[in-house]
Parts: structure tokens; sequence; C-alpha cells
């Protein structure tokens, strides 16, 4: 008897192999998955432009399915069902998160002449219904929060995320998504508003009261869209029926049914991604009626929405998508299928942190002029610092920690397994630190100072789905990439795989970090490293706005 797990529920397996199913052996199934995904990457991309074209609407830009979101998304499924196809074999338990999944594995099998057996959990196919209500009843506007009565005088409105990194001690504003791109606008006699969204799980409240505090001129979404205005985007979000063919395939792997099942699992995000029609509409009538617009771009299914919007309600403004560093292949989001090239609504320039993305952009046939090349704005501090450390002295292996606590929690209990109380672990600003403390244990070792400071002294950084091994690499540290052992793989370090190690199990580390530690020494080694940062994040500059109003 073996088992395999397909889903992304990554505390599910963890338990099930110290407990019920301890007894029996787990396929390992990381090189298969990753086959799965490259041979499948680019006929997925042109099927799922192929249905943009076929069902061209607003429901299906502002779709999860148009925007081909990979974690937890269909080509993740789809990748799934191709690894299993592979492993149908007698006496295998297939484990999955999604129901459709499980039919199309029994129905497969079946077909190959096994006996099957069928279990399903109550109530997971209705998962979405729930969710899209209890988000509606959360996201009616608060009385506090008023939309504006005369019309602002900005000609750029930043579109960007706040939280309680926004703000210093002091209570002044700070950008940690676009960097000083706002000063360095105003420098150039741009006059900038904000239109300033709430992070998932930050007070709306605490956002206009810190806001206020610090006197920057912004605009909340909650301002704008009434209750009745997310009641008929729900409306239309139930009503989203996208013709799919019933003998759809990705490769022969049978796609309708997992893509049917993902509709009516997000209909909560597309009802809140077609609320940014109602926004941008209301704002227009309201006076904000900026030249130019500037939004942290990943090509997901709100970002596509709120350009659709603004093409209708302010057709005279630029949109410019500044990259949010996500260099990683299977950011499938990023990638417009070539067919869909003339109807998917796209910002008219996408501006890069370096050259690095830009070239990958290109090559991946996004169209070259609406690219253009930047600088990274984030990374300031980043080039403040030396180059390399006056002195190293590594005494431990640094763990970097991504946004996704699931995710974290099972590299770090691989990396725990394989350096013990050698791991010092920084955990993603704004991760559920709670739950991943609560959920490893005290055993663990963790540190709130800068990662630059901490670099000063790591031996290797381990990494999931982060940019940080940029920062490692720009101090001379080897990055040790942690390849999950059941999601698709989105490596940052895609574009210079020789610059990195990886491992998926805790000898697999122990084996880079020799490896790594020996390499990163040599001179070349370093150089290319440098390199290779200067390439993907070039140091900001005061010529960066350039890019940004097109010049």
């Amino acid at each position: 008897m073996r088992w395999v797990y397909l889903g992304n529920d990554h505390s599910w397996p963890r338990a099930a192999s110290r407990g019920a199913l301890s007894e029996i052996e787990r396929i390992d199934i990381v090189d298969r998955l990753a086959q799965s995904a490259d041979r499948l990457r680019r006929p997925y991309l042109e099927w799922i432009g192929q249905l943009g074209i076929e069902n061209d609407s607003a429901e299906w830009w502002s779709s999860e399915l148009a925007a081909k979101s990979v974690n937890g998304g269909l080509f993740e499924r789809i990748c799934f069902l191709d690894v299993a196809l592979h492993e149908l074999q007698d006496s295998t338990l297939f484990v999955c998160s999604s129901k459709a999944l499980a039919q199309e594995i029994a129905f497969a099998a079946d077909l190959r002449g096994f006996k099957v057996e069928l279990k399903l959990r109550r109530g997971l196919a209705n998962r979405g219904l729930r969710d899209w209500v209890s988000l509606i009843a959360s996201l009616r506007p608060r009385a506090s929060l008023r939309r504006p009565t005369a019309a602002p005088a900005a000609d750029t409105l930043l579109v960007t995320w706040v939280d309680g990194r926004s703000f210093d001690s002091s209570g002044n504003y700070r950008d940690p998504y676009l960097g000083p791109l706002a000063s360095m606008l105003r420098d150039q006699g741009r006059r900038v508003d904000l239109l300033a969204m709430a992070i998932p799980g930050y007070p709306v409240q605490r956002v206009v009261e810190q806001l206020h505090g610090c006197g920057e001129r912004a605009f909340l979404p909650e301002a704008f869209v009434t209750t009745g205005d997310r009641w008929h985007c729900s409306k239309r979000a139930l009503a989203f029926k996208p013709t799919i063919a019933d003998d759809a395939a990705v490769c022969q792997v049978p796609a309708a049914l997992l893509a049917r099942e993902l509709i009516g699992q997000t209909r909560s995000s597309l009802a809140s991604a077609l609320a940014y029609e109602p926004l941008v509409a209301r704002m227009a009538s309201a006076g904000v009626q900026p030249d130019l617009i500037v939004f942290l771009w990943e090509g997901h299914a709100w970002e596509t929405s709120m350009v659709a919007a603004i093409r209708t309600y302010l057709p005279k403004a630029t949109v410019v998508g500044y990259d949010n560093l996500n260099f990683s292949r299977m950011a499938l989001s990023m990638y417009p299928g070539i067919n869909e090239l003339g109807v998917r609504p796209l910002p008219d320039a996408i501006v890069t942190n370096g050259a690095t993305l830009a070239q990958r952009l290109t090559a991946e046939g996004f169209p070259a002029e609406r690219i253009r090349v930047g600088c990274a704005l984030r990374h300031a501090g980043m080039y403040a610092q030396p180059a390399s450390p006056v002195q190293r002295e590594p005494l431990f292996v640094l763990g970097a920690g991504s946004i996704d606590a699931d995710q974290t929690i099972e590299m770090l209990e691989v990396a725990h397994a394989a350096f013990g109380d050698n791991l010092l672990v920084k955990l993603h600003p704004v991760s559920d630190a709670a739950r991943i403390k609560d959920t490893l244990g005290p055993r663990l070792k963790y540190s709130d100072q800068p990662i630059a400071h901490l670099l000063n002294n790591a031996r290797a950084l381990i990494y999931s789905y982060s940019v940080v091994p940029y920062e490692a690499l720009f101090a001379g540290v080897p990055p040790i990439h942690f390849r999950s052992p059941s999601r698709l793989d989105l490596d940052q370090l895609d574009p210079t795989p020789d610059l990195r190690w990886v491992g998926s199990t805790a000898d697999q580390l122990k084996s880079a970090l020799t490896e790594a530690e020996l390499s990163a020494s040599d001179p070349e080694w370093q150089s290319r490293a440098r390199a290779a940062v200067l390439a993907a994040l070039t140091p900001p500059s005061p010529g960066c706005t350039g890019a940004f109003l097109g010049g």
C-alpha cells in the first residue's frame, strides 16, 4: 500500500505521516510534479487564452480562471491530475483537496480496470458559497468613511496596500510596496494621491486613523463602493457560467470538471474583483480623474478588472503596472496567452525592477512595446549596505519565511530536521507568526532583526517563495531553495538557477549546504551573484521616474 497527497493543505500530510498513514509509504512527487508543470505550462496558457476569446466579458476577466493563479488554482490541479495518471497502480491511496480531482482520478482508474473506492467529505463542493456570503458581510463599508465632495487636483493616483509596515514609529507614512515613488513623482512636479487598500486582516478603521494622523492624501475603496454595489457584484458572480467544452483537456489531461469546480469555489474572489468596476466608476464621478495611474502588477484578477474599468470610466488615463517582484516562470498570471493579447485588459506599460524580468516577459511573448525597464525602488536600503561584510562570522543557517504560513511551516520543519539549533528563522512581516510558532513549538529560534543584518552572519539562506535570496546573493550568502514535496515550485531565482542550490528533504538540504559553502567562497561565484542582482534589481536613482512617465 502507498499514498499520494494532491492538495495545498500542507498541515494534513504532515499530520497523516505521523498518524493514520505512518506505516504506509508516501510517494515523492516533487520531480514528477515539476515535469508535469514544465510540459503543461505553455499549452495551458494557450488554452486559457482561447477561453478568454470565447468568454470575453467583465466577469471572465475578473475570474481566477482567467487570471491563471497557481497556488490552489486550476493549473496546479491539472498538474496534480497528470501526476496521478502516471502514478495509477494497484493499492494506491490518493488524498485530494479537490472533489473534482478525486472524481477524475477515480474515473481514470475505473477505465484502467482498477477497483475504486471514492470517499468525499461533506460540504467540500459548497465551500466557496459560504466564503462568498461571509465576504459580503465583512466588506460592508463603515459609516465613518466618506467620499470626497470636491474634485481633487491630483494628476497621479498610486494604488497601493497598507498595513502596519506603512507607518514608522513616529506615524509617518512609508510605502513598503512602491517605495519612494510618491515623493519622487512629487519632486517631478506631479500631484499625487493614493488609493490605499488595507491588506486582508488589517483593520480598515486603523488605516483611516493612521492616514489621517500622518496627513497623507489618500482614498479608501470602502468610501466609494456601497453595499448595494457589492450585492450586485455578488449576483453577477453567482450567475457566471463560462462556456467550457465537456471534453476540454490540456495535453490530454481532462480539464473541464476541474475548471467548473474552481469557478464555483472562487465566486467570492470574483465578486470582490468585479467590485473594482463600481469603485472606478464612483471615483471618476466624484472627480478623481488622474491622467496617470500606477499599481503593483502581478496579473491578478482584481488588477485586470480594475484596468478594464479604467478603460471605460477614465479613458484618458495611462495605466502603468509596477512589477511586484515575481521572477518565477510558474507565476502564470503574469503571462497572457499569445492568442488573448488582443482582448485581455492589460496595462499600457509594465515597469520592471530591472532587465531580468523585462527579458523574460519579452521571451514569453508579452508585447515588447509595453515593457519598460525601471529600478528596484524597494531595495534602496540594500544598496546602501556595503557590497559584502568587512568581517564575516558565519554562525547559523538563516530560514526566511514566506507570506504563506503553511508554506513556511513546511519549510522550517524540514530545515530544522536538517540543521537543528543551527537554524535561525526570520519570518515574513505579514505572515501569521503566532500560528507558525504555535505549530512548530519552542524548538525553533526566531529573530526580528533586519534581514540585511542577519545575512552578515549567515552560512546560507533557506527560502521557498520569496525575493530574499536576491538580498542573500548581494551579501555573498549562498541561497538554498526549499522545494515543497506537494506543491508547484515557484522559485524566484528561476532566471539564474546556477547560483542557488535545491533540496526538499533534510538530507538534501544538508548536502546542499556543504556544496553551497564550498562554491560560494569562490570569487567567480561572488561576481556572478552580484551581476545577477544588478540585472534583476536595478539600483534606484532619480531617473527611475522616467519609466513611469514614459520617458
